[in-house]
């Protein structure tokens, strides 16, 4: 499986499926993070240039930054099952206190996911700070 070099690895977890997500700030932090989920399910994606991409806006609040960075990733998995839509490019991704506004590019389609994640738990989720670096571990049902 292809790894978004310095952006997240798989970490050991009991039964369930773990990542670790690093950033250099916590637009960064949700990007790679959101990007990281996509790698995990597809590998590579099937997607062409000449795809179509269609813009979407997101807004997301929630009660404190770790269940903000768990909501955003349930919209993105809620994007691929319910809609059939996967994410292709962040436009914009702002982040403030517990709130988040994007605007994202999704290309419609039902892709085979390679793994499937049946949910993102809040399981443990706490994001750190390390030498100016934001991580945070991620734990999926599988």
């Amino acid at each position: 499986m292809n790894r978004i070099k310095d952006k997240y690895e798989i970490i050991s977890h009991t039964a369930d499926l773990a990542f670790k997500v690093f950033g250099k700030d916590r637009e960064e932090l949700f990007a790679n993070s959101a990007f990281a989920l996509l790698d995990i399910m597809f590998g590579k994606l099937p997607f062409q240039k000449a795809d179509e991409l269609q813009e979407k806006k997101l807004v997301l609040q929630s009660v404190d930054l770790e269940t903000l960075i768990i909501d955003w990733l349930r919209e993105i998995h809620s994007l691929i099952l319910i809609e059939k839509e996967v994410l292709k490019e962040i436009k914009l991704l702002q982040i403030e206190n517990d709130s988040l506004v994007s605007e994202i590019f999704i290309v419609k389609g039902f892709v085979i996911p390679k793994i499937e994640i049946k949910a993102i738990t809040y399981n443990d989720v706490k994001i750190e700070k390390k030498n100016g670096i934001l991580s945070v571990i991620i734990v999926c049902d599988i």
